[in-house]
């Protein structure tokens, strides 16, 4: 037999301050999405380039982007001709701002782990840039098809359903990856 002390036990609810670097990192995550929301123009821009390439390799219908603006147009050269502006609604910039602020919050809680939420915020935001670049996609191949009917139909629905499952499917994603096991 031996005596021990009675030491107190952590209960469940007891919080751990996070570590400076992960309130640091929490910190730098919020600036980045602040950015992001006030830089929306840039991203945006970045963000049609992005998809007038993914239209040009795919689906094989010419684009052209004037330098500083966010109309892509769609089918230069041909009878089905358009432009699209990929406004500030439709940006990923909406979609990636809620990933970074559960970032930051599970990081300044000190529920997150610094090795795994850095990795997996990056991933995540890869993979919504690439739905919302789908989404984009969708919208040009069904405005060819059915002009403004299919616009309505891409954008509204299946663009939305799209985006909306993609959203939810990186955020649950993500918070499973980085959350760390209580023990």
């Amino acid at each position: 037999m031996s005596l021990t002390k009675n030491q107190p036990r952590e209960s469940p609810t007891t919080r751990r301050k996070a570590p400076k670097a992960h309130q640091f990192t929490a910190v730098g995550l919020l600036l980045a999405m602040l950015v992001s929301l006030l830089a929306h123009e840039h991203v945006r821009r970045v963000e049609a380039r992005i998809a007038g390439w993914a239209i040009e390799t795919f689906m094989d219908v010419g684009t052209y982007m004037e330098p500083y603006g966010t109309y892509l147009t769609i089918g230069a050269g041909t009878q089905h001709i358009f432009t699209l502006d990929v406004t500030f609604a439709c940006s990923v910039v909406l979609l990636t701002a809620p990933l970074l602020l559960v970032a930051a919050l599970l990081l300044f809680s000190g529920r997150g782990s610094l090795s795994l939420t850095i990795p997996a915020a990056l991933v995540g935001v890869a993979i919504l840039v690439a739905i919302n670049t789908l989404r984009i996609m969708l919208i040009a191949a069904l405005t060819r098809e059915n002009n403004l009917d299919g616009f309505a139909l891409a954008h509204t629905v299946y663009g939305s359903l799209l985006v909306l499952i993609g959203l939810a499917f990186v955020q649950v994603l993500f918070v499973k990856t980085v959350i760390k096991k209580r023990r």
